[in-house]
């Protein structure tokens, strides 16, 4: 049995707990979303009576699992069990904090016993697989989470869910064809596109990659990642002109670009784009501003001192140079 390196399985136990404090409130409701679906997957009336409160003990209770509180978390989850709307949120609630306690068997045995009762949940079967994941079980792992992308009730959240798991694993076909499944059953939603992209990227699917990014920004939010991993495409696709274009996204999309990691990338990429349409002066102009950002970064000095050199600059492409190599000996 193939076995998750130990990044791997750190990646995979903190994913569902990185949350940063500018995105709490669009956790929440995606939380919130993610747990209507799991009520509305089965259609009884006694679930829909129960709704709104059911949704919010489960979004809270998450929000508390995030924070370490686990008592907390504990009391919403007594609070869903005590109505039938809230009976699989808190199995999906409960298996969650049993796995970030490292209790992974009695989190299996919690989702096999709800998976007895209800064989085509996606959520039920997806959670299932990444708890296989957390105990280095890729056989059962990835069957979950087959099995969970032929479920009628497999929705945008599972099916990210899904392809991720999936990715995990380095099974980019497979990861693949459940993301195209996802995209044509479900709603236009910007993360299954942008993970569809990255997938496809891994399989040199270029023009595919594309597709899936640019609909994933078009869906937005303009995300500065998608932008950037977008920019990063057209650099390997060498669509130099659309690389300047992405550059300039990427700063409208960002708060304080001029002082942003993710931006000085981005003028990086569009400095090389303007050397290679032989546009020095502004490849100059963006390198300066990339080696503000990141002046120990040897690569843009490099370029800078390329674009220097275009322009017949000798004595600053050498400056450049001599810094570069400062930084790089193998510059």
């Amino acid at each position: 049995m193939a076995h998750l390196s130990s990044s791997r399985r750190s990646s995979r136990r903190s994913r569902s707990s990185r949350k940063s404090s500018s995105s709490r409130s669009k956790t929440l409701a995606k939380l919130v979303s993610l747990c209507a679906i799991i009520l509305l997957a089965n259609n009884g009336a006694a679930y829909a009576e129960k709704y709104s409160e059911a949704t919010m003990n489960f979004a809270m209770g998450q929000q508390a699992l995030n924070s370490n509180q686990i008592d907390k978390c504990k009391e919403y989850i007594a609070l869903l069990k005590k109505s039938s709307s809230g009976a699989l949120p808190s199995v999906v609630l409960e298996s969650r904090m049993l796995s970030k306690k490292g209790n992974f068997k009695e989190a299996i045995a919690l989702l096999s016993q709800a998976i007895k009762s209800n064989p085509n949940n996606a959520t039920l079967l997806s959670q299932r697989a990444q708890v296989y994941g957390f105990m280095d079980d890729e056989k059962q792992s990835c069957l979950d989470y087959f099995a969970a992308s032929k479920c009628s009730t497999m929705n945008n959240e599972d099916c990210l869910s899904i392809v991720r798991g999936l990715s995990d694993y380095d099974k980019w076909v497979e990861a693949l064809d459940v993301a195209q499944i996802g995209i044509k059953k479900n709603p236009p939603n910007s993360a299954l596109y942008a993970q569809a992209g990255d997938v496809a990227r891994k399989l040199n699917k270029l023009p595919l990659a594309e597709e899936y990014l640019e609909k994933a920004l078009a869906i937005g939010p303009a995300r500065a990642s998608n932008i950037q991993e977008l920019a990063s495409l057209h650099r390997v696709m060498k669509k130099w002109p659309a690389v300047i274009a992405d550059c300039k996204k990427l700063k409208a999309s960002i708060a304080n670009a001029d002082s942003h990691v993710t931006y000085g990338r981005c003028l990086e990429m569009s400095g090389e784009a303007h050397i290679e349409l032989k546009q020095y002066e502004e490849a100059v102009a963006d390198l300066s501003k990339a080696s503000k950002i990141s002046p120990l970064k040897s690569s843009i000095l490099k370029l800078r001192a390329t674009a220097y050199e275009k322009q017949g600059k000798k004595a600053l492409a050498q400056k450049d140079l001599a810094a570069a190599k400062q930084i790089d000996n193998s510059f």
